[in-house]
């Protein structure tokens, strides 16, 4: 992995941060149908026992965004169509994380900066570019209520 990935803040979702590195550096991948790994929820250390404390959707959040500024970063010419799976994989994560974003607790314009790269991206679809847009406007609703607390 990258020095730039070896922080404490990467140890949640260093799935996802190895993902965007292997899909930018690979000629081809493919998809299984069959699941590959079970989450085991019964275990005390899994970092999924603390999936909605604020401290875990902090990290999780801005690991997203670390990784996807420096994806973003990094691409040639920010040229991004031709991994058009990890964005796809990058909405996903967009809308897993809307609902959690009530734990927010900073980092707020961190998120709308790297938010604002992708938005500005010709390749997202309308429908895209509005899931971004929504997550959006959710991290800046949250960040006017934990301001005003």
């Amino acid at each position: 992995m990258r020095e730039e990935f070896r922080n404490e803040i990467y140890t949640i979702h260093n799935d996802d941060t190895a993902f965007f590195g292997l899909i930018k550096v690979a000629n081809s991948y493919g998809f299984l149908e069959e699941v590959g790994y079970f989450y085991n929820l019964n275990n005390p250390r899994s970092t999924r026992q603390f999936y909605f404390s604020n401290k875990y959707i902090n990290t999780a959040i801005h690991s997203l965004m670390a990784t996807m500024k420096y994806y973003y970063i990094q691409s040639d010419n920010n040229v991004l169509e031709k991994n058009n799976v990890a964005y796809k994989f990058f909405i996903k994560k967009v809308n897993d994380y809307r609902n959690l974003l009530g734990n927010l607790t900073e980092g707020f314009d961190y998120i709308n900066n790297v938010l604002d790269l992708y938005l500005n991206c010709t390749f997202f679809n309308d429908e895209q570019k509005s899931t971004i847009m929504n997550f959006k406007n959710e991290v800046c609703r949250v960040q006017k209520i934990k301001a005003s607390l």
